[in-house]
């Protein structure tokens, strides 16, 4: 076997260390967290040499290269229904986009109402079209000017019923995946973006 030239180890140990700052650094441009790349850095350091005799005597399983169990993984996930939570992680709600890191980045607000919760479900669902949206409206607009001149749909489709909402709707840039009435819906945006985004609403009685 050829020796490893000297300039490929010292790129080698140029990219992997340190790995601290090496995984902030995949941390701020992917979606892996920093805690998770950190050690798959560190074990950039060692030569891993697998036998995997000892586990095959231990659980006769069919063998699959990488490819194999990638593309049937891919498969079974696209043959799936589409589940009721975004937090599932499922292949759906990423557009079926290979691409796109299981790994999610994650905001959440809450706020109090002294609404009843009907009323509330009732604004959830009404949200979009002539309602508008409940909070910084012009930036949602904004964002669909910003959409349409990159080729998206921005909010020209509107939605199908100012007040109803199933599984399957479109409102405006949005898709409905999933709705619980009285309770939650979950929309996955449909608009240009680099990757996936889901917004959910959830109603919580006090």
């Amino acid at each position: 076997m050829a020796a490893r030239p000297e300039s490929a180890c010292l790129s080698y140990r140029c990219l992997c260390s340190p790995p601290r700052l090496s995984s902030y650094w995949l941390d701020l441009v992917t979606a892996v967290p920093a805690n998770v790349a950190r050690p798959l850095i560190e074990g950039l350091r060692h030569d891993l040499i697998a036998d995997d005799e000892p586990i095959r005597r231990l659980i006769p399983l069919r063998l699959r290269s990488y490819d194999q169990a990638i593309r049937e993984a891919l498969e079974a996930e696209r043959t799936q229904a589409v589940p009721a939570r975004w937090t599932e992680g499922a292949l759906a709600y990423r557009g079926s986009r290979a691409d796109v890191a299981f790994y999610s980045k994650r905001m959440s607000s809450s706020a109090s109402s002294d609404a009843p919760v009907a009323a509330t479900s009732a604004a959830i669902a009404s949200i979009g079209g002539d309602a508008g949206w409940p909070a910084y409206d012009w930036l949602w607009r904004l964002r669909a000017v910003i959409d349409r001149l990159v080729g998206g749909p921005g909010m020209r489709r509107g939605r199908r019923h100012p007040s109803e909402v199933q599984q399957g709707d479109i409102i405006e840039c949005w898709r409905v995946v999933a709705v619980k009435a009285g309770r939650r819906l979950t929309l996955m945006a449909e608009m240009r973006l680099p990757g996936s985004a889901v917004l959910e609403l959830e109603t919580t009685p006090a």
